[in-house]
């Protein structure tokens, strides 16, 4: 079940608040945001893992889409574009 928005609008325009503990997260660590956000443009998704664990490999070359990720807590190292390109993160 997609939770429904929490539309809302005031002095900065309109926005919609989705609680991500109310979204399905089918393998545990993903989260599929872009609909239950009413998101038209782009997609957008929380990945959560737990200290250790690794998330998905995948690849984007073949349908030139771009992604942009925020590192909100904790530590790690994310590995982009070729094997050696490594970029530690910390928050």
């Amino acid at each position: 079940m997609i939770p429904q928005p929490d539309n809302t609008e005031d002095a900065v325009g309109s926005y919609q608040i989705v609680d991500v503990n109310e979204v399905e997260s089918p393998n545990g660590v993903f989260r599929a945001l872009t609909d239950p956000l009413g998101v038209g443009g782009f997609r957008i998704n929380q990945l959560e893992l737990a200290p250790g664990a690794e998330g998905p490999e995948h690849d984007h070359t073949k349908n030139d889409q771009e992604e942009v990720y925020a590192v909100v807590a904790g530590s790690g190292v994310l590995r982009t574009g070729r094997a050696a390109a490594y970029t530690p993160v910390d928050v």
